[in-house]
C-alpha cells in the first residue's frame, strides 16, 4: 500500500533545479508510460526538461511539471489524488515571480493556476498563451525510391466529427487513400510518402501529429478543423492548406496553390524550443 506523501516527504523528494527552473517534487516529472505515436519515447514536453541548461534561463522560471504525463498515467486526468498533488504544490509557489510551462496534454491543464503569473506553451487546450503545433520524435523510416502516386491521403480513427464527414465525402474518390482501419506504423509513414496532400483533421485535441508527420515526408498538410483558434497557423508561420470542415476538400484541393513550409525546422524538437525561448526573451525586452 502506497502512502500519500506528506508535506514533509515531498520536500525530501524534491531534486535541485537548475538556475531558471523552479525545484518540483519528483512524483510530478513522471515519466510517461503510454507512448503515442507508439515509436513515441520521449515527448516534447520531457525532451524540453532533459536538454534544459543554465543558459536557457530567461525573466520567467521554467516550471517542469509533466502535465501530460500526469495526466495519461493517471486515469486521463479524472484521477482526483493526482489533481490534489498537482495543485498542493501548485499553492506552494510564490506568487510573486513568473513562471513559463509546457504541456501537450489535449485538454491542456486541468488544475488551477489562476493564482500565479504563468505562461502556458501549449499544443492544445482551452488555455494557450503562446500555440505550439503538436509533435513527436520523427519516425525512423525512409522511403528513398517511392512515387507520389496518391492525390490526398487519410489513415486514421474517426475521433472527432470533422473526421466522419471528410470520410463520407472522400469515400468514393479515385486517386485518394481513405481508411479508418489500423494500419502497421511503416505503411502508413509510406502512405504518406506517397501522398501529394495529406489530410490532417483534427481529432479529439485541436491539431493532429499528422501535420509534422506529413512535413518529415514531403507531403502538404492539409488541416481541417472547426476552432476559430487555429495552433499551427498561428504567429504568422503559415503553410500547406487550411480549410473548414465544411468545405469541399476535393475542389479546394484542386484549385488552391499550395507549397510545403519553407519553416520545416519549427517543426522539430529543436524548432520549438528556439521558438519558445525567443519568445521568452522577447518578454524579458518588455520587462526591462
Amino acid at each position: 500500500m502506497k502512502l500519500r506523501p506528506t508535506n514533509r516527504t515531498i520536500k525530501k523528494a524534491i531534486t535541485p533545479a537548475l538556475a531558471g527552473m523552479t525545484p518540483i517534487p519528483n512524483h510530478l516529472k513522471p515519466l510517461q508510460q503510454m507512448r503515442y505515436p507508439p515509436d513515441n519515447a520521449v515527448t516534447f514536453e520531457r525532451w524540453y526538461f532533459n536538454t534544459y541548461v543554465s543558459k536557457d534561463e530567461r525573466a520567467r522560471t521554467y516550471l517542469p511539471i509533466q502535465w501530460t504525463a500526469l495526466y495519461c498515467n493517471n486515469q486521463f486526468g479524472a484521477c482526483q489524488r493526482t489533481y490534489n498533488h498537482i495543485q498542493n504544490f501548485l499553492r506552494t509557489l510564490d506568487k510573486t515571480k513568473k513562471y513559463y510551462t509546457i504541456v501537450q496534454y489535449d485538454d491542456g491543464i486541468l488544475n488551477d493556476i489562476s493564482h500565479l503569473d504563468v505562461k502556458v506553451f501549449a499544443m492544445s487546450g482551452p488555455r494557450i498563451d503562446y500555440p505550439l503545433p503538436l509533435l513527436c520524435t520523427p519516425h525512423g523510416f525512409k522511403f528513398p525510391n517511392v512515387k507520389r502516386d496518391i492525390f490526398a491521403s487519410f489513415v486514421g480513427r474517426i475521433t472527432h466529427p470533422i473526421r466522419a464527414r471528410m470520410c463520407e465525402q472522400l469515400k468514393d474518390f479515385p486517386n485518394y487513400y481513405i481508411s479508418t482501419k489500423d494500419h502497421k506504423l511503416k505503411d502508413y509513414c509510406e502512405i504518406l510518402a506517397r501522398s501529394k496532400y495529406a489530410l490532417c483533421p483534427r481529432g479529439y485535441g485541436q491539431t493532429s501529429f499528422r501535420i509534422q508527420e506529413a512535413i518529415d515526408y514531403g507531403a502538404i498538410p492539409v488541416y481541417i478543423s472547426d476552432d476559430n483558434y487555429i495552433l499551427p497557423y498561428d504567429r504568422g508561420f503559415m503553410y500547406g492548406l487550411l480549410l473548414d470542415g465544411e468545405d469541399d476538400i476535393d475542389s479546394r484541393l484542386k484549385t488552391s496553390e499550395c507549397i510545403l513550409p519553407v519553416v520545416k525546422e519549427l517543426f522539430t524538437y529543436t524548432g520549438c524550443k528556439q521558438m519558445i525561448l525567443k519568445e521568452l526573451e522577447n518578454d524579458s525586452q518588455q520587462l526591462v
